[in-house]
């Protein structure tokens, strides 16, 4: 799955028979979680719904792939690049992308020998893209792909929240916002994992849950939700 750039796990289902195999691009349309979720609230006092929140930027997973390759869909096979210039995130929940979108694809493969110039200009990693005898068409998406997959943890946040505050239960897959940490920050998240915690030692259910979420950039990339009121 990860080699065409998708994900592949399994859903559980309500009764035993349900459950559902997912094979496809990072974070499904559909899934197990209401949409949307109960949004996480940080940094508003007596709002807040959550224990604990930590925030993180990768700056040196983004990775561009580019290479040169023989296309032997020509005869005589002929030197052909590969490149890709921008990454697609899915889903598209930010406003600034790991990875510039300029150059474009074609102007970075425009010219094989200034991908390293180029590379700098965009101030990202490269990676090598090298797929020998496969058609030219095949090569550049499995560079997409692995480009793709390079950018959706670019940000992570883990924390940690409490049912019975949040009142609700966070689910993953999903998609969730958090709210109160700003306008880089904060925004929509992917759910990527979230861990269940019972205490049964206590007069009452104590339910936590650990999350952890990720997103390939900074950014709101659609309005907040609206104020509490």
């Amino acid at each position: 799955a990860a080699h065409n750039g998708f994900e592949f796990y399994i859903l559980p289902g309500a009764e035993a028979g349900q459950n559902t195999a997912y094979w496809a691009p990072p974070v499904p349309n559909q899934s197990p979680a209401p949409d949307p979720q109960t949004a996480l609230l940080t940094q508003l006092g007596n709002r807040n719904n959550v224990l604990s929140m930590s925030f993180s930027y990768d700056g040196l997973a983004p990775a561009l792939a580019y290479g040169q390759m023989l296309d032997l869909s020509k005869y005589p096979g002929e030197s052909a690049a590969v490149a890709i210039g921008s990454a697609t995130q899915k889903p598209d929940v930010s406003t600034d992308g790991s990875i510039p979108g300029t150059p474009a694809g074609s102007g970075l493969a425009a010219d094989p020998t200034t991908y390293s110039d180029d590379l700098k200009k965009l101030a990202v990693r490269g990676r090598i893209a090298n797929y020998p005898a496969y058609p030219l068409t095949e090569a550049t998406a499995f560079a997409q792909a692995k480009t793709n997959l390079s950018v959706i943890d670019t940000v992570t946040v883990h924390g940690e929240l409490e049912t019975e505050r949040y009142s609700a239960v966070l689910a993953a897959p999903g998609l969730v916002d958090v709210l109160g940490i700003g306008t880089k920050y904060g925004g929509t998240f992917v759910v990527k994992e979230v861990t269940h915690s019972m205490d049964f030692s206590g007069p009452g259910l104590g339910y936590r849950q650990r999350f952890v979420l990720t997103r390939g950039g900074l950014g709101y990339k659609t309005p907040p939700a609206p104020a509490l009121s």
